[in-house]
């Protein structure tokens, strides 16, 4: 299986690169490194993955914005709409067009923050 895994120089993506080799499987490292062939400056909402995901079987997205300072609450907002929600589309929708099999979101709920209370634990439905 062809396998392009974004934010592979992460804690889960390098681990999971490491782990999908070991199992036989052709990985693509997604890269903000200028020198990888795997090599995407910035994952955004115009990013063009078309050349990257020929080929490929499998799309695991582990890759997301976390940290940013921003001005505004409002600023600081779209700059994650952007990164996480927005470019997450793009990626998923030029999956489907390449004729991708299987796209895998991996995400965090550290979004809600940092701990929550034994009566009203985070969930999927929580606001963030």
């Amino acid at each position: 299986m062809r396998v392009l895994v974004t934010g592979s120089s992460g804690f889960i993506g390098s681990h999971l690169c490491s782990y999908l080799r070991f199992c036989g499987h052709t990985v693509y490292p997604v890269s903000r490194d200028p020198l990888s062939p795997y090599y995407v400056p910035d994952i955004n909402p115009f990013t063009d993955w078309s050349s990257l995901l020929r080929g490929v079987d499998v799309v695991v997205h582990c890759a997301a914005r976390v940290h940013r300072k921003v001005h505004s609450r409002k600023d600081e907002i779209e700059v994650f709409r952007d990164s996480n929600l927005r470019s997450t589309v793009r990626l998923a929708s030029q999956s489907i067009d390449a004729g991708v099999q299987r796209f895998v979101f991996i995400s965090t709920i550290k979004v809600h923050g940092e701990c929550s209370s034994v009566s009203h634990p985070f969930t999927c439905l929580s606001p963030y």
